[in-house]
């Protein structure tokens, strides 16, 4: 297991803080917004999509365990 990962209840969570996330989420939309104008394909979109879709899972995580240990 990487050093900046924990694992709890069997899911690994992140340590990176909300505004860190929000930055990767803003990177990642920004990028998925320059492969649809250079009409990239099915493969790099999907995997834009997915990191989007991780990254806002640990977003929704990292909110949750700010709100319970504040």
């Amino acid at each position: 297991m990487a050093q900046s990962e924990a694992m709890h209840g069997g899911r690994r969570q992140t340590r990176l803080p909300v505004g860190a996330i929000e930055k990767t989420l803003d990177v990642l939309i920004v990028e998925r917004q320059r492969l649809h104008e250079q009409h990239s394909g099915g493969e790099p979109l999907e995997a834009n999509r997915r990191a989007i879709m991780y990254w806002q899972r640990e977003l929704a995580e990292a909110r949750r365990a700010g709100r319970t240990s504040a």
